[in-house]
C-alpha cells in the first residue's frame, strides 16, 4: 500500500512539472520544445527568441550543457535587451 501512495506521489510530481525547467538536450529536444508547446509556457515570440538563439550559440561554438530550456531564453532576452538599449 505505501508503494501505490509512493508511486502516486512520483507522477503526480512528474505530471506537474514545468518542462521548460528540464535541462537542455539535443537528443531530446523536439520531444521537450513539444512538450513547452503543450504546456504554453512559452508565447511564439518566445520559440522564435528561443530559436534564434540556439542558432546563435551553435555557430559560436557555445555550450548549451546544463542549462534548462528557460534558462536558455532567459540569457536570450537579457541579450536582446541590452542590445536595445545600446541604440
Amino acid at each position: 500500500m505505501k508503494k501505490i501512495f509512493i508511486l502516486c506521489g512520483l507522477v503526480v510530481l512528474t505530471a506537474c512539472s514545468n518542462p521548460t525547467d528540464k535541462k537542455y538536450n539535443e537528443a531530446t529536444m523536439a520531444e521537450d520544445l513539444e512538450a513547452i508547446v503543450k504546456s504554453k509556457k512559452w508565447n511564439e515570440q518566445d520559440a522564435g527568441l528561443f530559436a534564434a538563439w540556439l542558432i546563435r550559440s551553435k555557430l559560436k561554438g557555445e555550450s548549451m550543457e546544463n542549462k534548462t530550456y528557460q534558462g536558455i531564453l532567459e540569457e536570450a532576452k537579457k541579450y536582446k535587451a541590452e542590445e536595445a538599449s545600446k541604440q
